[in-house]
């Protein structure tokens, strides 16, 4: 239960960060701003990956990563995008 507890923490604080991030991305359009818009978006992708990396933590955890499914195929190559 306590590993449970730990783990919704770190969503919470890497939403919060995603968050804080996404609006920065925002800031950085107007008035546009390259270079913001070009450290916001890694600032983005960032968090993004660490939420990524805690939900597979969390299934090794909890699942053995029994219903991983094609969803982290999906999402690396949404990430490679970048």
């Amino acid at each position: 239960m306590k590993q449970m507890e730990l783990i919704m923490e770190e969503v919470f604080e890497i939403v919060s960060s995603i968050k804080g991030a996404y609006v920065s991305l925002q800031e950085a359009h107007s008035p546009w701003d390259p270079e913001r818009i070009r450290v916001a978006d890694v600032a983005v992708v960032v968090e993004l990956r660490k939420l990524t990396m805690l939900r597979e933590r969390f299934r090794r955890t909890f699942d053995g990563g029994k219903n991983r499914g094609g969803r982290r195929e999906e999402t690396e190559a949404v990430v490679a995008c970048r």
